[in-house]
Order: structure tokens, then C-alpha cells, then sequence
């Protein structure tokens, strides 16, 4: 399994715009970005439908934003610190 860390939400936003990629870990607290902001511009580009996006963050989530994320077709929403094992079963789902 290959693995790209993008630091920040623009940078995710052309890298994912001009690669394909099987998983996005994305955390909702990233500079230049949200992560909501990132899931939106993709939206916009049609990119949610080829990738599975896991959101993994620390920020408190209301449930507004939960239903927000699973319109955006998030797969699954894990809080920080994240157990590794957890982490690995999702990644084996869908990557």
C-alpha cells in the first residue's frame, strides 16, 4: 500500500484533482482548508464518487456536521488518537 501525507487542505485539493487515490484520510482541522471546505470543492469536481474518505479528527463533531459528512459520502468518522488496529480494519475495507 502506497501512502501520500499532504500538511495542507489546497495542497489536498490539486493533488487528488489530477491523481486517483483509493482512501483519503482527512482531518477537519487542516491549514489553508477545513476539511469540510476540502470535501465541498470536491464535491464541486465530481471527486467524491471515486475516492473513500475517511475523516479522522480531533474537533468535536455535531451532529449536523456527522450528517453533513455522510452527504458528502464520508465512509467512516474516527476521533484522535485513533487506534491503529481500528485504523488498519478500515483501510483493508477500502483500499
Amino acid at each position: 500500500m502506497d501512502c501520500t501525507v499532504i500538511n495542507d487542505g489546497k495542497d489536498t485539493l490539486s493533488l487528488i484533482s489530477n491523481n486517483s487515490f483509493d482512501v483519503l484520510i482527512l482531518d477537519l482541522a487542516m491549514s489553508g482548508f477545513s476539511g469540510f471546505s476540502v470535501l465541498e470543492e470536491l464535491e464541486k469536481e465530481d471527486l467524491l464518487k471515486s475516492t473513500n474518505i475517511i475523516v479522522l479528527t480531533a474537533t468535536p463533531i455535531t451532529h449536523r456536521e456527522e450528517d453533513l459528512l455522510k452527504r458528502y459520502g464520508v465512509k467512516e468518522i474516527m476521533k484522535k488518537p485513533a487506534d491503529m488496529t481500528s485504523l488498519i480494519k478500515i483501510l483493508e475495507i477500502y483500499a
